[in-house]
């Protein structure tokens, strides 16, 4: 699918083929999307969107001692695990699916902070050898109640911007199918940063929220 819209209104045919890259006129399924798409499936949104580099690098990441502990989803009985780094500002991100079987998918997460709205970038530290690893971003929020909303990027925004000039960054299109189609971005950390900046978050993160509630601190 071309758009955060379009998958929303798709089925799980549909979902799984927003998974697929297209490079070279050739279908793939790339590592992180695999990851992101099929085993983090809370992801779906941010599907069509990857980056060569994470919103803000390692060394100015902000670890959120807030995301620290284990979250379960409020719709299924899915969790996620949060841990600060020892020798870094970044986060060890881990997702437990209970579906057929047991299904465990490991991040790094580097949160940052821009205009007071919380985001995070996220890469695959389950790496293939030989395959590139890229970057996905959401936006979050914890309430009082503990209780924290992820949203996925506009992807139909984030092309807007490669074809503007706004960022640097290439669209794959699917031979097959020009509606089927992938926003890499290539830009610098600043410059991703500088745009989502410029932006109104709630309008360029506004995918529907998936929500967890934490049950544990540690």
């Amino acid at each position: 699918m071309s758009a955060t819209q379009s998958s929303r209104k798709t089925g799980n045919r549909n979902e799984l083929r927003t998974c697929l890259s297209f490079e070279d006129g050739m279908e793939i399924l790339r590592p992180m999307r695999r990851l992101l798409c099929l085993a983090l499936s809370l992801l779906l949104a941010a599907c069509g969107v990857e980056s060569d580099n994470p919103i803000a690098p390692p060394e100015k990441t902000i670890a959120d001692t807030r995301l620290e502990g284990v979250w379960k989803s409020v719709n299924s009985d899915d969790y996620l695990h949060f841990a600060t780094q020892q020798h870094s500002q970044g986060m060890d991100f881990v997702v437990v699916e209970h579906g057929k079987g047991l299904k465990v998918s490991r991040f790094l997460a580097l949160p940052t902070v821009i205009g007071g709205v919380h985001f995070f970038s996220m890469i695959d530290t389950q790496k293939e050898r030989g395959k590139k690893q890229r970057y996905a971003f959401m936006r979050y929020a914890v309430s009082s109640e503990n209780v924290l909303s992820l949203w996925g990027i506009n992807q139909e925004a984030v092309e807007r911007a490669i074809k503007t000039g706004r960022l640097k960054g290439k669209i794959h299109v699917n031979s097959k199918d020009k509606n089927d189609r992938d926003a890499i971005i290539t830009d610098s950390s600043e410059n991703i940063a500088k745009f989502i900046g410029s932006q109104d978050a709630r309008k360029l993160f506004d995918s529907p929220p998936t929500k967890y509630r934490k049950i544990s601190s540690r």
